[in-house]
């Protein structure tokens, strides 16, 4: 299965060095990095666009329950929420456990998790919509926003959200994690990065960056005059009818929150889960992505044409080829003793994981979350299987 560093995505420095033929940048490189992969083709042939309303039939329900609780019981993690649809047929959903172990109290089927990196896809999403609608540019240099990020008259939109413009990422230091029990403003984590020289010359290569894509954020404030939680209300969760799908914001607490865990201890209950912002400050139930990554590969937020491009160019990660990155979406190559070939998000943060993907071969979209590290993809396995019979 794949490691912790891979799935985390919150983590992860490529060896990435400044291009010798121009050491101090002055144009954008050419891309030098691991070869791209082009996979809309595998994933984009109309299926995916099922409606998924209603229910799932009742014998695969049972099935999918008894795994849900197989999970959760061996994870040891104190809740879980899931979801699985199946495009033409319906969708299953359920939240199981405590919200908080000390003391112990249920979850709702209301509860909210830490949905972590998965907010790059709600990111990248509302950049692309505002490109198509003609208000940015996906070749628009950053200069614009942040002219004193290095780098920023070479650094464009689209190296942002494909993580190939050699932005610092902010939480590379060894105490970010100890500081979430403060406030950061996005502004001061792209000050913080703006302190670091930039990891090698825009486009030449690949590593992951967080502040790349909470530039992202500011830059679609910015284009909306409002925050980012108010524009994921009125552009993604509100058209979609995503009630349980909220951007996080400090000093405001989310109706449902469950609490974070480190091995079944509780995190503290003012934990800044909203400060990774256009990094990952998203709180949803399991349905709530299963339903937006199902909206955005059905077109329905973006065009077709746009969703191709998401799935295009993808760079491998951490130097792995079996896991890419395109445009606010990630490719997981079929594995040996693990799931088939499939696009979609992972993330993960202090005291929460979480998943949601696409899987062709079923077809399916399956979504996990834990308010605890325990590996997401592990119980998303076990439902694809369930799923299987």
């Amino acid at each position: 299965m794949w490691s912790r560093r891979q799935w985390l995505g919150l983590v992860g420095l490529a060896a990435c060095r400044p291009d010798l033929r121009d050491p101090e940048c002055r144009r954008a490189a050419d891309y030098a990095g691991a070869p791209r992969l082009d996979v809309a083709a595998d994933f984009l042939d109309g299926r995916q666009g099922g409606a998924i309303d209603g229910a799932l039939a009742p014998a695969l329900t049972e099935r999918l329950e008894a795994a849900l609780a197989e999970v959760l019981a061996k994870s040891q993690a104190p809740a879980i929420s899931a979801a699985y649809a199946v495009p033409g047929a319906g969708l299953w959903t359920a939240t199981r456990g405590l919200a908080c172990t000390e003391p112990a109290t249920p979850v709702t089927a209301e509860a909210k998790f830490q949905a972590c990196s998965i907010g790059k896809l709600v990111t990248a999403v509302l950049v692309l919509r505002l490109v198509e609608r003609g208000r940015l540019r996906l070749d628009e240099p950053i200069a614009r926003w942040f002219p004193r990020s290095p780098g920023s008259s070479r650094i464009t939109i689209d190296h942002l959200l494909t993580h190939t413009g050699g932005v610092y990422s902010f939480n590379n230091g060894p105490t970010f994690d100890h500081e979430l029990a403060e406030a950061h403003t996005p502004e001061s984590l792209v000050a913080t990065a703006a302190e670091h020289a930039n990891l090698f010359c825009p486009g030449a290569t690949w590593a992951y960056s967080n502040t790349g894509y909470v530039m992202l954020g500011l830059i679609v404030e910015r284009c909306h005059d409002a925050t980012l939680a108010e524009v994921i209300a009125a552009e993604i969760a509100g058209p979609l009818g995503l009630r349980g799908l909220v951007g996080q914001r400090a000093g405001v607490a989310a109706a449902g929150l469950v609490r974070g865990h480190k091995n079944r201890t509780p995190l503290p209950a003012d934990t800044h889960y909203e400060a990774p912002h256009g990094a990952g400050s998203i709180a949803a139930g399991a349905d709530d992505l299963v339903r937006l990554l199902h909206a955005v590969l059905a077109g329905r937020l973006v065009t077709a044409q746009t969703v191709t491009g998401m799935l295009e160019d993808m760079a491998p990660m951490f130097d792995d080829p079996s896991l890419r990155y395109g445009r606010g979406m990630m490719f997981y190559e079929k594995m040996p003793g693990g799931p088939g070939r499939m696009v979609g998000h992972s993330g993960g943060a202090l005291g929460a994981r979480a998943i949601v993907a696409y899987l062709p071969a079923e077809p399916a979209f399956v979504a996990v979350m834990f308010n605890d590290e325990r590996p997401a993809e592990a119980g998303l396995w076990a439902l694809v299987q369930a799923g299987r019979g």
